[in-house]
């Protein structure tokens, strides 16, 4: 069976879907990273103001980046049948690691919200907060795979990748 040979616009596509996801994620990072300095802070922890902004701010952050997943023509059309495969997988996975990332921001604010009011015991178990950033890390392990599949399956070499970060 012939193999159908991507398009350059195809490539370049898919080029620019890896550097917007790549962007997409680093924004993430940085707000999440904002929330957990807080967190880690002596002076500051999980109930001061500070964290609780920080939370929110990364909520948002992470909405956002949904909505413009959400928009049409964010998600390339492509060819053939592994391409279109692949991006519907990378494409499923990064909504399953939003809405797994946003639960995780709601778990640690009911958290903070409890030492806050004093309530411990209505803080959400250690458990529950360690499976949700189980699954948060699979999900993205699992879209760097789909990702690093798509940049193999489009001859994107890691030295392009790089090349477009640094742009």
């Amino acid at each position: 069976m012939p193999r159908r040979k991507a398009t350059p616009e195809e490539r370049a596509t898919v080029l620019k879907l890896l550097k917007r996801w790549h962007e997409a994620t680093l924004v993430i990072e940085e707000a999440t990273d904002r929330m957990k300095a807080n967190a880690a802070d002596p002076s500051l922890g999980i109930q001061s103001v500070d964290y609780e902004k920080a939370r929110v701010t990364a909520m948002a952050v992470v909405d956002a980046v949904g909505r413009e997943g959400a928009e049409p023509g964010f998600w390339p059309e492509l060819g053939g049948r592994k391409g279109p495969a692949v991006l519907a997988a990378f494409k499923q996975k990064w909504d399953e690691a939003l809405v797994c990332q946003l639960n995780v921001l709601r778990v640690w604010g009911l958290a903070a919200a409890a030492f806050r009011n004093k309530r411990v015991t209505d803080a959400p178990p250690i458990q529950e907060l360690m499976s949700l950033a189980s699954e948060l890390a699979s999900r993205l392990d699992e879209i760097g795979m789909l990702g690093a599949a798509l940049a193999i399956h489009y001859k994107i070499p890691a030295k392009e990748l790089e090349k477009e970060e640094e742009e």
